[in-house]
Parts: structure tokens; C-alpha cells; sequence
């Protein structure tokens, strides 16, 4: 049961997530949260922000499996689901001057 200490797991959990992500060039910027229900299900929520040419799809895909690996090895926790949303996709500084 993770019920008392959850404010500090959900800190630890989100430093976690935070440095799975820093180790993903195309992630331009990003937010994690932490839901933790009565039944001490863990759902990781990210919102990303990615530079343009990025395939989303294998990103999410790749960042879901390394998300839910490094939780595992680091809390030996199983997460319900980590769910990546993408915010818009940010054009590289030169490009976005030629247009």
C-alpha cells in the first residue's frame, strides 16, 4: 500500500519520468503528472512538446515502454498506463525565420 507516503512517492515518481525523458532529443519540452487512485493504481501522464520531423508515434511508443521500465527498476512499482500527449510540434529556429 503506497497510501502514506504517496506525496513523496508521486515526487519520487515524476524525477523519475523527468530523467527517462531528458534522454530524448526530439522532446523539446515537457510537464509530468502523477495520479494515484484508492487502489493504488499509477497512471504517469506527460504532456510533450517536439521538434518538427519527430515520429510521433514511435516517440510515444519508445517513451511509454522506457517510462514504465525505469519505474519498474527504480520502485519496482506497476504502472496502470502512461499516457503521452502531444502539445504541438516546435520548427527548428532557422526554419521557422525562412518562412
Amino acid at each position: 500500500n503506497i497510501t502514506g507516503g504517496e506525496p513523496f512517492i508521486r515526487e519520487d515518481l515524476e524525477e523519475v519520468v523527468e530523467q527517462m525523458i531528458e534522454q530524448f532529443n526530439e522532446v523539446e519540452k515537457y510537464d509530468t503528472d502523477v495520479d494515484i487512485d484508492k487502489q493504488n493504481n499509477v497512471v504517469i501522464n506527460v504532456a510533450i512538446e517536439v521538434a518538427e520531423g519527430t515520429v510521433i508515434k514511435n516517440l510515444s511508443s519508445e517513451l511509454q515502454t522506457k517510462i514504465k521500465e525505469s519505474v519498474k527498476s527504480a520502485t519496482d512499482l506497476e504502472l496502470s498506463a502512461v499516457d503521452i500527449e502531444i502539445h504541438k510540434v516546435e520548427l527548428k529556429k532557422e526554419e521557422a525565420k525562412n518562412e
